[in-house]
């Protein structure tokens, strides 16, 4: 069975940050004016065309500008991702529409703010900082499960590779294409490196691409799965400094007599 191609920094980032607005993907796709599998296929970083055969999906930069809108992403995370033509769209986009908190009611740093700095912001009340804590340590323990994954991304997986339809999943204009015949020519590609484990397929719509292309799409998958596993451990790092904060902050509301009922265990 072919592995699964990695989600790309962009999703990830707009899946937290989704999870912390609270919006399931069809709203989150119903605002963004898109459909609610397209929206998770790129958030996933990819799609299944069949039964074990998946393909990578990349979202084009002004459709990653409006998804990042939709959540509260700012420009200066998806560059941090790696994506700096959509921050550019998303800029651009934000300078003739409302605040992203007028749109979806979330506040565009709040789900980076458990990400990369879960100790930020933090109240000096012992008591108040407890269920701050624990929903940032919710949050990143979904991120990690999810980055590593122990969690599948999309709910209609199973659906789709009982149908076994190589094309009944894609979008609609691709699709289209492929049953008007408008594609005559596509490959299924191995990008995975030696060494590597299982294999990463993406699909190449035209003529096989030669070495030089080859090797290209190999180093962008090599890439995009270095940038993960860094997120990860930073995923960890913080996770634990979360933790650590939580343990110190019951400890001191017991000590004042503030804390009167045990605090159910967080998330591991």
């Amino acid at each position: 069975m072919a592995e699964r191609p990695e989600q790309l920094p962009e999703g990830h980032l707009i899946a937290l940050a989704q999870k912390r607005a609270r919006l399931s993907g069809r709203k989150a796709a119903d605002l963004a004016g898109m459909s609610e599998g397209h929206w998770r296929a790129i958030v996933s970083g990819s799609r299944s065309i069949s039964k074990g055969v998946w393909v990578a999906v990349r979202g084009p930069a002004d459709t990653i500008a409006r998804m990042a809108q939709v959540v509260g992403v700012t420009p200066e995370q998806l560059e941090e991702a790696g994506r700096a033509d959509a921050a550019e769209e998303l800029r651009a986009e934000l300078a003739h529409t409302k605040p992203t908190d007028e749109i979806s009611g979330t506040k565009p740093s709040s789900a980076a703010r458990s990400l990369t700095d879960p100790l930020a912001g933090l109240p000096d009340d012992p008591k108040e900082r407890i269920p701050i804590l624990r929903e940032r340590i919710r949050i990143l323990s979904e991120a990690r499960d999810a980055a590593e994954g122990a969690s599948g991304d999309d709910e209609s997986e199973g659906e789709e590779d009982k149908e076994g339809d190589a094309t009944s999943r894609l979008p609609g204009p691709v699709r289209q294409a492929f049953e008007e015949g408008q594609v005559e020519e596509w490959h299924l590609l191995d990008v995975s490196e030696a060494g590597d484990e299982g294999m990463l397929l993406i699909a190449w719509v035209g003529p096989r691409p030669g070495p030089d292309e080859m090797r290209q799409l190999q180093e962008d998958a090599a890439a995009s799965r270095r940038r993960r596993e860094g997120m990860v451990m930073d995923m960890i790092v913080a996770l634990h400094e979360a933790r650590q904060a939580l343990y110190a902050a019951e400890d001191e509301a017991r000590a004042s007599g503030e804390l009167d009922e045990e605090m159910p265990d967080d998330d591991q």
